[in-house]
């Protein structure tokens, strides 16, 4: 449910973002990490069809609250929006071992993050190409939905997966 031009406007705007992580200064690990990349596949995997289940939970909740219909081109702009701040907030929730608030990102990554948002939701409200113009309450709904989400439930989520999968992970 999301044009090719959104796609393509999705994997530029979140590659953006992914290349400041590498100035991102979360705290280091007490002892020398070793990577089990089963847990992390694992928490990946769990997180991943969360996430999948969440997105169709937006979608739903668009279609059935808002002016959306499943056959209109908007259903494309929120679409979109969903996986962008769906992206942009699991960024924030994996980038920390413990809950996503025990460190803030660096100057960078905070401002890729910002400027993303600040142009996903332009995007929505002003529409391009193939994606046209969202409400103002419909583009809220996506973006408040994403965090709640991300930044809620997955985030928690997180920690109880790894507690499951893993015994060597530091549970900061």
């Amino acid at each position: 449910l999301i044009s090719a031009l959104g796609i393509l406007v999705l994997t530029f705007m979140t590659d953006f973002v992914k290349i400041t992580l590498a100035t991102d200064h979360v705290r280091p690990s007490q002892i020398p990490d070793t990577w089990n990349i089963k847990s992390i596949t694992l928490v990946a995997l769990a997180l991943g069809i969360c996430m999948m289940f969440e997105a169709l939970g937006l979608l739903w909740l668009g279609l059935r609250f808002t002016e959306i219909r499943i056959e209109s081109h908007e259903v494309q702009t929120y679409s979109f929006l969903i996986l962008l701040f769906m992206a942009l907030f699991s960024i924030l929730c994996i980038r920390e071992r413990g809950p996503f608030w025990k460190s803030s990102p660096s100057r960078t990554l905070a401002l890729a993050l910002f400027f993303d948002g600040v142009v996903g939701v332009l995007l929505g409200a002003i529409g391009i190409g193939g994606l046209p113009p969202l409400r103002f309450a419909t583009i809220l709904i996506a973006v408040v939905g994403s965090a709640i989400f991300s930044l809620g439930l997955n985030d928690g989520l997180k920690l109880i997966f790894y507690r499951l999968v893993s015994t060597d992970h530091p549970h900061n």
